[in-house]
C-alpha cells in the first residue's frame, strides 16, 4: 500500500462517521421524558395570581433533585427520580440553577430507577395527573382555550424569596407551570422556579 493511500483510506473512515445517524445511548431516557412532558414547548404562558408548588404548598417542600440513584435526562440537568410501574407515573427533578419537579404518565422507561407510588402527589393546589381541564382553570383561572385532542397549558408566576448572600434581599423568582392534558385530563405536571436570582 502507498503512503498515499495509508493515509487517505483513515481520514476517509473519520469523514464516513460523520455521516453515520446519531443515535440515542442505551438507557437514554430524553427523548421519553420531553415527548412525555412537552419540555422545550413554546406555549404562551398565563399569569397566576399566586404560584403552585410540587408537590406541597411551598418551594421548600418541592424535592429538586440530587439522588444518586436517579436516570440522567438532558446530559444530567434533570433526573428520572422514580417510576410508579403499577400506575405508569414517572417523577423527575432539576436542582441545576432551578427547582423543578415533574410528575407524568409515561410507559416504563428504558432505565432503572427507584420504584414508589407516585398516585398519591399533589400540587399545593390539588392538582394531580387525572385532573380535569375544569379544575385546572378553577386552580390557576382564565378561561378555557380552543385545543385538540392532546394541548398544552402553561402558566406562570413569581415566587417571594431572600437572597442567599449577605445582605439578605427581598427577590422573585420566575416559576413557569407546565402541564400536558389529553382528553381533557392532566397527563403531566411540571413546575420550575429559576432560582439564579437567590445567588
Amino acid at each position: 500500500m502507498t503512503p498515499c493511500r495509508q493515509i487517505v483510506l483513515p481520514i476517509v473512515g473519520i469523514l464516513g462517521l460523520a455521516f453515520v445517524p446519531a443515535q440515542a445511548a442505551p438507557g437514554d431516557v430524553t427523548a421519553w421524558f420531553v415527548r412525555a412532558t412537552a419540555y422545550h414547548d413554546a406555549t404562551p404562558a398565563r399569569r397566576m395570581a399566586a404560584p403552585d408548588f410540587l408537590p406541597g404548598t411551598s418551594l421548600h417542600s418541592m424535592a429538586c433533585g440530587g439522588n444518586a440513584t436517579a436516570a440522567p435526562i438532558l446530559a444530567g440537568i434533570w433526573q428520572l427520580e422514580k417510576y410508579d410501574r403499577a400506575h405508569q407515573l414517572a417523577m423527575a427533578a432539576a436542582s441545576t440553577d432551578q427547582c423543578s419537579v415533574a410528575l407524568f404518565a409515561a410507559p416504563p422507561p428504558a432505565v432503572r430507577v427507584p420504584a414508589g407510588d407516585l398516585t398519591q402527589l399533589r400540587t399545593g393546589r390539588g392538582l394531580h395527573i387525572g385532573s380535569t381541564y375544569a379544575q385546572v382553570l378553577a386552580a390557576y383561572g382564565g378561561r378555557p382555550v380552543k385545543h385538540g385532542t392532546r394541548f398544552v397549558a402553561a402558566y406562570d408566576a413569581f415566587v417571594p424569596a431572600e437572597t442567599e448572600s449577605l445582605p439578605r434581599k427581598l427577590v422573585q423568582l420566575p416559576e413557569y407551570v407546565t402541564l400536558v392534558l389529553v382528553n381533557e385530563r392532566v397527563a403531566s405536571i411540571t413546575i420550575s422556579v429559576d432560582l439564579g436570582s437567590l445567588y
